[in-house]
């Protein structure tokens, strides 16, 4: 999953520029997945691969199943990144099902519509645009961000640009293969809250 490697990479990056008086701290949670805590001067990072479907705030679909990755075996993280100039949460988890992606595409259509209007695009899901100059973030979601040339895949978007929830849909041989994203951003000027 691009994300997934995406928020890896930002991790990364973030972990070698704050290493100056930093604090870290790694554990296996009870289900053997890592849990990484990094406390810096500058903010702190917290990166746990234990995720839970309810941790993007909606339901899992009946009988899904994590998606188990061929290369790195990550199907999850629930990555927060915070300090006073800005604050990142993602959480972002992959499964599986035998049933068709219709199902999965109007179970989560409907699921997503309690968090307001649900925007659908075409194409591959490779990631959120995080637009520091923008003002307005509470602009809704759409269909600008970055999308590949998947004709198969489907996403289901609702919220603002800056807190959004997201649902990549495709088939998988004869099942569907589904993914589940919430993404939290703020702003130097949103460091109060």
């Amino acid at each position: 999953m691009k994300r997934l490697n995406v928020i890896f990479a930002a991790v990364m990056a973030a972990s070698l520029l704050a290493f100056s008086g930093c604090t870290i701290s790694n554990n296996k949670s009870e289900n053997g997945k890592d849990n990484v805590d990094i406390k810096t001067p500058f903010g702190s990072m917290k990166v746990d691969q234990g995720v839970d479907a309810r941790d993007t705030g909606l339901p899992l679909y009946a009988g899904a199943k994590p998606y188990e990755k061929q290369k790195d075996g990550h199907n999850a993280a629930n990555v927060n990144i915070s300090s006073s100039f800005f604050g990142l949460k993602v959480v972002a988890a992959e499964y599986s099902t035998p049933d068709a992606p219709g199902k999965v595409h109007d179970f989560y259509q409907n699921a997503l519509k309690s968090f307001g209007k649900v925007v659908e695009c075409k194409g591959e899901y490779t990631g959120f645009k995080y637009d520091k100059g923008n003002a307005d973030q509470d602009t809704p979601v759409d269909c600008s961000d970055e999308h590949g040339n998947s004709a198969d895949e489907i996403q289901l978007k609702v919220g603002t640009r800056h807190h959004q929830r997201v649902v990549s849909v495709k088939p998988d041989g004869t099942g569907t293969r589904f993914a589940l994203v919430y993404v939290n951003t703020r702003g130097e000027k949103e460091s109060g809250s």
